[in-house]
């Protein structure tokens, strides 16, 4: 199998799609030099940088993966474990490990020190300080020197940036003798900026909701509320969500809205019980969810976990051209591997280390739009739409690229499967070919520790709900347990997620119904903790398929859920599994025979 896509050859595409020129790209970050050489691979920029700049070219890393070597992983971990601080409002220990985190030579990075800002500040307002816009300014001026509201249209903004700007001027309405008209009218600047912006769907969810949040909270009364262009900023904050699932500053932005009141008050009715109900606060900017990221994973550990999965010695692994004592150096965590000979050890063991921020490994604009064109159909559920564009896509991708040919395998299963064109013997068949195209073991050598790419993970449980295999089905429910453990929960959740759905209709078809119902719980509270609304209904109607089963019956209870879950897919625009919804809550109120499961 060929290589997949490096940084350098993504990074050179989009920045010339964007049409973004090197200067804008290194302002604040690097030089213009240091740009060239990435973009020629002759330099290799570190994760925290390489995820800024593809930020500013609008790229959001969210449920992608970074591999890093062990000191960065172990630094990482300690960012989980204050933001956890932080959420929780343990101050003195936040502040305690804050300090610590800051003799660190990676906190000397302005990308790492505007995080370390961003959690002083949040830190020093849970101790009772009023202002903290001035490390905000700070941290604004550490990759945007010299910032300047006026010249505003001539920087290019990540997520992130945007976010230190907007809560500096958000502070800064709190101080006597403010110009409160004037940093509106700031604040309306970035948000005409953000407008503008490149951001993708993801990267927009996070801030720009956030930004009408902020303008929300400056609007002194109700005819500027009402007004046709804060409506318009609003609509546009409200779609951000719902293309991506996702919840944050959602009440502020229901409380505010003024069309579609009766549609408005049910997505609030439904949501609010469900944050009452487990009891949940509201306020879903208490969470870090600016800082959700990639999947973090340790180099060292993937390459151990990964090689005794495939049932390989380390001088079988040196055969991929690397000696076996650098291999068991690296695998000690006493050496950092370079690039190159990680490439080769990753290539051997099929891992995909390198770099991707897609589904396919594209390799121009057309292949970039086209496959942007089978998202927006696949996700939306336009199956028969989304079949004909991965059929177009593949005639056009390298598919001797591994994550080309496994992904195709996988999404044109998925499609088929919708569209009842296959059935489940040869769905498990053609998702053990493409898990085999990467991980040539057996699936009795995978255990819980074992690393496993996002894909290989679908391949894992689409074949372990068909099989009537114990150990499968025991590996999906035991495979949950390693995303909530090591701090790294956060960038995780996706995972973990599935997993612990997965897990719970397993156990429920089982009749294990008090587990099943443990799990369905975890993902409701989570997700509503995190500001996703991802597996909220599909655990819900896990809960009323329980309660079913158990009450004989569908009780009143059971049918609230359901219809409970109707509305979120209505917010979430899950148009395919509304429609499930609602044919289902048609059947039992008409005491019809149930769908399955």
């Amino acid at each position: 199998m060929k290589d997949y896509m490096h940084f350098h050859n993504y990074m050179n595409m989009v920045r010339s799609e964007k049409k973004v020129t090197m200067e804008q790209l290194c302002y604040g970050l690097c030089s213009k030099g240091s740009i060239h050489y990435y973009e020629t691979g002759e330099r290799i920029p570190n994760y925290k940088l390489r995820n800024r700049i593809m930020g500013r070219l609008g790229i959001s890393s969210e449920g992608y993966e970074d591999f890093v070597h062990y000191d960065e992983y172990e630094y990482w971990l300690q960012e989980q474990d204050l933001m956890d601080l932080v959420e929780t409002r343990q101050t003195t220990e936040g502040l305690a490990l804050l300090e610590t985190m800051k003799q660190s030579s990676t906190a000397s990075s302005p990308i790492e020190r505007q995080f370390l800002l961003d959690m002083y500040a949040r830190l020093r307002k849970q101790s009772g300080e009023m202002y903290v816009g001035m490390y905000y300014k700070e941290a604004v001026e550490l990759t945007i020197p010299m910032f300047s509201f006026e010249h505003i249209s001539q920087y290019l903004l990540s997520a992130e940036e945007y976010f230190y700007i907007l809560t500096f001027l958000f502070e800064t309405l709190s101080q006597r003798n403010v110009d409160i008209e004037e940093c509106r009218e700031r604040i309306r600047s970035v948000i005409e900026h953000l407008r503008g912006s490149n951001l993708d769907d993801m990267a927009r969810a996070k801030i720009y909701p956030y930004a009408i949040s902020v303008l929300g909270k400056t609007c002194l009364n109700q005819s500027e509320i009402r007004s046709k262009w804060f409506q318009g900023y609003l609509e546009e904050a409200l779609e951000c969500l719902r293309k991506t699932k996702r919840l944050y500053e959602c009440f502020d932005l229901f409380r505010l809205r003024r069309r579609e009141k009766v549609r408005t008050e049910k997505w609030v009715e439904v949501y609010r019980s469900l944050f009452q109900k487990y009891n949940v606060p509201e306020e879903t900017n208490a969470y870090c969810y600016l800082y959700n990221s990639a999947e973090v994973y340790c180099d060292a550990d993937v390459i151990t976990s990964r090689r005794q999965a495939m049932g390989l010695s380390r001088k079988q692994l040196s055969l991929c051209g690397i000696s076996e004592k650098t291999i068991e150096r690296i695998e000690l965590k006493k050496t950092k591997p370079q690039p190159y000979t990680l490439s080769l050890v990753f290539g051997f063991l099929g891992v995909c280390g390198d770099f991707r921020r897609e589904s396919f490994a594209v390799s121009n604009v057309e292949e970039h739009e086209d496959l942007l064109k089978l998202l927006r159909n696949y996700y939306a559920g336009n199956n028969k739409m989304a079949e004909k564009e991965l059929k177009k896509l593949r005639c056009k991708l390298d598919m001797e690229v591994l994550v080309n040919k496994q992904t195709y395998i996988v999404m044109l299963n998925a499609i088929e499967q919708r569209l009842q064109l296959v059935d489940s013997r040869r769905m498990a068949r053609n998702l053990e070919v493409a898990l085999q195209l990467s991980l040539k073991t057996s699936l009795h050598n995978i255990i819980e520790k074992t690393y496993l790419s996002s894909m290989e993970r679908s391949c894992l449980r689409g074949i372990a709900l068909v099989k009537e295999q114990d150990f499968l089905k025991q590996l999906v429910i035991d495979k949950q347990k390693t995303y909530a453990q090591e701090g790294r929960f956060r960038n995780m959740y996706p995972s973990l997620e599935t997993s612990l759905l997965e897990k719970a209709s397993i156990l429920g078809n089982k009749k294990e119904y008090s587990e099943s119902e443990e799990d369905s719980e975890k993902v409701i509270i989570t997700s509503l903790l995190t500001g996703r609304d991802t597996g909220i209904e599909r655990a819900l109607y896990n809960r009323a398929w329980n309660r079913s089963k158990q009450m004989h019956e569908w009780d009143a209870e059971a049918i609230e859920m359901l219809r409970q879950c109707v509305i979120l897919c209505d917010y979430t625009k899950a148009e395919g599994q509304k429609e499930f919804y609602v044919r289902k809550l048609k059947s039992v109120e008409s005491c019809e025979p149930g769908l399955t499961h």
